[in-house]
């Protein structure tokens, strides 16, 4: 159930479409990925987030941030969560270096599809981009999948206490 069904495309497409510049969905609580859809942007579902999670399955989420400027969208990010309650106790936290380059990767592969991928920025969020094949793009998806592996393959301490 990662991948958004075709449903959800549809009415994700026809909220832009009809004047939204934003659509968030949930309900699966998992992670499904992100898509920028003429103008606008569209997170397919964050994962959990206020219920966190007592599944393995399920233990990141995200939080969405955009920029409006007069009603348009100017930039959509989303901050990598730990929402495993073993470990935060239903208080979602930003997820440490490591753990957050591999939540990107996650959130990479099932954003790909929808020809959208996550941007490191200088904070905690990503911001969320078309995906690009020119070379200094490929480039920083190498370098990203690099420093995860290097850093981000831990379970443990995963996130800032």
């Amino acid at each position: 159930m990662t991948a958004p069904k075709d449903y959800q495309k549809t009415l994700g497409h026809l909220a832009i479409d009809n004047g939204a510049c934003v659509v968030i969905g949930h309900h699966p609580h998992v992670l499904q990925g992100a898509e920028l859809y003429n103008g606008g942007v569209i997170y397919y579902s964050l994962g959990n987030f206020a219920f966190g999670s007592y599944s393995r399955n399920a233990v990141t989420g995200g939080m969405a941030r955009v920029h409006l400027d007069n009603g348009k969208l100017e930039k959509a990010e989303i901050l990598p969560l730990n929402v495993f309650n073993y470990e935060v106790h239903f208080r979602p936290r930003p997820l440490d270096r490591g753990p957050a380059f591999a939540f990107a990767r996650e959130f990479n592969n099932l954003s790909e599809p929808l020809e959208t991928r996550l941007v490191k920025q200088p904070d905690l969020f990503w911001g969320i981009a078309a995906q690009e094949n020119r070379p200094e793009a490929v480039a920083e998806r190498e370098e990203l999948k690099l420093v995860g592996r290097q850093d981000g393959g831990r379970e443990k301490n995963r996130t800032n206490l």
